[in-house]
């Protein structure tokens, strides 16, 4: 029997190969796409967990719609919540932050291009408990209005270090900046591939067309206080139009909506592996 089934096999070369790779192409198709959606998942995860730790509370303004296309679009707030929230029971520390568009420019005068990631400008923490996998691969914080922080990768692909002249294109154009640090999260040097220049927030509010405001208030609260017991603190001070959420919650919910743009993003590619499988199905036969 054995040797029966390998002669038929061996008579018939080209159909035991177009078979062997139509089974092989398919299933690696449905495998990839699976392994690759859960890859990135899973990195997406790890990147909101790593921005949030330390805070145990952030404040915004209430969002109209919670999916994947308006996650990042909450109104400013006033900065003066920043100071309200501060005065809660319970609260060590509270700062506000901000995120824009910031475009750096090479030493050659060419555009850092992340590849479709954005291009981020963004205020730095002053409270290192709030900083989460923030951190200085050299230098220090800005300080002045003339001084901005680069990401590591960024910096490496500008050809710039800690000292030099930085070009970077702001809304109201461009503008240079002495770089007096480098910045990574956690063990990459960049946010998810994207690239980010980080000014003193006072100079993020201006260059970044947001004076007097900021897109989130982020809280760390005293020892013995949970996270959801200064969340119900804070969230029954704030007026009407503004939530509080610990920092798990806000972790969990950009990772959900990561999660369901990627779901149709997966849905995509079975679908190709779909028409693989049946085309597939015709070699064989």
């Amino acid at each position: 029997m054995v040797k029966l089934s390998l002669r038929s096999l061996l008579m018939h070369k080209l159909r035991l190969f177009l078979t062997v790779a139509a089974v092989t192409l398919g299933v690696a198709f449905v495998s990839g796409t699976f392994v690759l959606s859960d890859t990135m998942s899973k990195a997406f995860d790890e990147l909101y967990d790593g921005l949030t730790k330390g805070t145990d509370v952030s404040v915004r303004a209430e969002l109209a719609y919670n999916d994947i296309n308006t996650q990042g679009t909450a109104r400013p707030l006033d900065d003066d919540l920043v100071d309200l929230v501060a005065d809660v029971p319970g609260v060590a520390v509270a700062e506000g932050s901000l995120t824009g568009f910031a475009l750096i420019i090479d030493e050659d005068g060419d555009p850092v291009q992340p590849g479709g990631a954005p291009t981020l400008g963004a205020s730095t923490s002053v409270d290192d408990r709030l900083a989460g996998d923030f951190s200085y691969r050299s230098g220090e914080a800005p300080a002045a209005p003339d001084e901005v922080a680069l990401d590591a990768s960024s910096a490496r692909k500008a050809g710039y270090v800690v000292g030099d002249t930085a070009t970077v294109v702001l809304e109201g154009g461009p503008q240079q900046f002495t770089v007096v640090g480098t910045v990574g999260f956690g063990e990459t040097d960049s946010l998810a591939g994207a690239t980010m220049a980080a000014f003193e927030t006072e100079t993020a509010k201006r260059l970044l067309g947001k004076p007097g405001k900021v897109d989130q208030i982020n809280a760390v609260a005293e020892e013995g206080v949970s996270a959801e017991e200064l969340r119900d603190s804070i969230a029954a001070a704030l007026p009407a139009g503004t939530e509080a959420l610990t920092g798990e919650e806000l972790a969990d919910e950009s990772s959900q909506a990561v999660r369901e743009g990627l779901g149709v993003f997966t849905n995509v590619l079975l679908v190709f592996a779909a028409v693989s499988l049946f085309v597939g199905s015709f070699v064989i036969f």
